[in-house]
């Protein structure tokens, strides 16, 4: 039984909501580019899907730690402030097979790409560009990690494109923690270094992996 405010501002208290069953929560969400509709909880068709991949990555089910899904249609994400994907559960994002959901960043300050905080979770086939922050947030284990696009706390980024990102500070597109970055391109991402530390402005790594990767033309000046 819960309370209700009515538009009226009174209490009804004759108002019953049943949690929905465990077996009718989706262990598969689909996200489309935002076109000013909105999706319907729980985004559980294509038809019904979430206009952001943070609301479907968030509505998601992981029973007993098994790996949820989110299908991610074609089309451009453009991105608020903050971290515009948070994969902090078992879940795998995947995009088409060519690269062509494009998350994008659009030049602003204070818009950062995807972090992936659990050991589970799997980004994939997804293009990251136009970011251009240095961020400072609670994922990095033991200091402020500056990056732009992505950053690796845990679990896996696969088969993703990163380019086009640019700052004017210490940073670089792409940080790994731990976890591993594979089968992915680096790529024309830039940095202007200050001071004594000039990260390169591809790739930085504290530790994990970084396997089969292309990285090339990405420039760090002094």
């Amino acid at each position: 039984r819960a309370d209700i405010i009515n538009v009226s501002g009174t209490v009804a208290d004759d108002v019953v909501i049943e949690k929905r069953a465990e077996s009718t929560l989706p262990t598969t969400t689909y996200a489309v580019p935002d076109d000013g509709l909105e999706g319907v909880y729980p985004y559980d068709t294509p038809e019904k899907a979430a206009r952001s991949i943070q609301a479907a990555i968030d509505a998601v089910y992981c029973p007993d730690g098994s790996r949820g899904k989110v299908i991610v249609a074609p089309g451009v994400y453009k991105c608020k402030n903050g971290w515009n994907l948070k994969l902090a559960k078992p879940v795998e994002v995947v995009g088409p097979a060519d690269y062509s959901a494009i998350v994008h960043g659009q030049d602003a300050d204070y818009r950062y790409g995807a972090v992936i905080g659990h050991s589970e979770a799997i980004l994939r086939n997804i293009t990251l560009t136009h970011f251009s922050s240095k961020v400072e947030d609670q994922w990095a284990t033991s200091s402020t990690p500056n990056v732009m696009a992505l950053l690796v706390n845990n679990g896996l980024a696969d088969n993703l494109i990163i380019t086009g990102c640019y700052k004017d500070v210490n940073v670089a597109a792409s940080f790994i923690i731990n976890g591993k970055i594979s089968n992915s391109l680096i790529a024309n991402n830039f940095t202007r270094g200050k001071g004594e530390w000039d990260y390169g402005g591809g790739v930085r790594m504290w530790g994990g992996v970084l396997e089969d990767c292309i990285i090339e033309n990405n420039k760090a000046v002094h």
